[in-house]
């Protein structure tokens, strides 16, 4: 609805600088309609660029709104417009995750562009809507990133001290945590 709507507020603008900037020149600056449509149709172009460019930007939806206590650390990538991870993957990523009722590691797995990211991301903003208190999002593709990741987290939750491992104090935190999704 929103993108209908998007586009249909550019197809009118364009309309209305196109019409309006021809009937001017043709009518107030005195010019000839056909110099007076060469220059609306080059006016049009330009002012229809950004216009365009804006109806057709995905549409990202707002983050879940944290309840009082939660913690959420590292950038969640948003829910794009078009999400397809098939419900069926969801489920089983939660069932495996929550079977245990402690503690449960799963490796999402697949080739580049698969839709893995996205069906990780899912799983953490649900884990934010339903209330769990600790979700962290790290990212994992380097050691490097995955170390910085969790150093983030022991600053957010003041872990550490200077000259200590970060990761490490990080990592011994979350284990003392009765609830977490990371």
């Amino acid at each position: 609805m929103e993108r209908t709507l998007r586009w249909l507020i550019a197809l009118t603008t364009s309309t209305v600088v196109f019409v309006a900037t021809w009937r001017l020149l043709d009518t107030i600056a005195g010019m000839d309609e056909g110099t007076a449509l060469a220059w609306a149709g080059l006016l049009l172009a330009i002012a229809s660029s950004p216009l365009v460019y804006w109806a057709s930007k995905p549409i990202l939806r707002a983050a879940p709104k944290l309840r009082s206590g939660q913690l959420v650390v590292g950038d969640i990538p948003r829910e794009p417009v078009a999400l397809q991870a098939p419900p069926h993957l969801i489920d089983e990523l939660r069932r495996t995750l929550e079977q245990t009722g402690t503690t449960a590691i799963t490796a999402i797995s697949g080739l580049s562009g698969t839709g893995k990211t996205q069906l990780a991301a899912d799983y953490a903003r649900q884990a934010i809507r339903d209330g769990w208190p600790i979700v962290v999002w790290v990212r994992a593709t380097s050691e490097r990133q995955l170390t910085a990741g969790l150093a983030d987290l022991a600053a957010k939750v003041r872990v550490f001290s200077p000259g200590s491992d970060a990761a490490r104090s990080a990592l011994d935190w979350l284990v003392r945590q009765p609830h977490f999704v990371i």
